[in-house]
């Protein structure tokens, strides 16, 4: 399929040879004020992400990044985004090659 793609929260395109991500680009809001109007009055919130390099059909690198927004109200946040471990891999993680062949079964022979 061509052209971008919703789902959810983000959006992707994606080509007969390349797929392009759109994650959000700031914190989920909508769960920060709902937590606050509860009476929090500090959120974290902490996203991990992990993007991986897949040559023909063998995983070869994953590059992983955390980013968290610590908000002390609804509008107050500082925002850190921190490397974490990332390198030279064999193979996609068993969950991760699940999701990924359940929503796209023709993936199933990528290592």
């Amino acid at each position: 399929m061509d052209g971008l793609t919703r789902h959810g929260e983000f959006a992707d395109v994606r080509t007969a040879g390349s797929t392009t991500i759109y994650d959000r680009p700031s914190a989920s809001q909508r769960v920060i004020n709902t937590l606050f109007d509860k009476g929090a009055t500090q959120v974290v919130e902490r996203d991990h992400f992990d993007d991986y390099l897949i040559v023909g059909y063998k995983t070869v690198y994953r590059v992983s990044l955390i980013v968290e927004w610590t908000f002390t109200s609804k509008t107050a946040s500082t925002r850190t985004t921190t490397p974490d471990t990332s390198g030279a891999v064999t193979s996609l993680p068993a969950d991760v090659k699940a999701v990924l062949v359940k929503r796209y079964p023709k993936t199933e022979y990528i290592q």
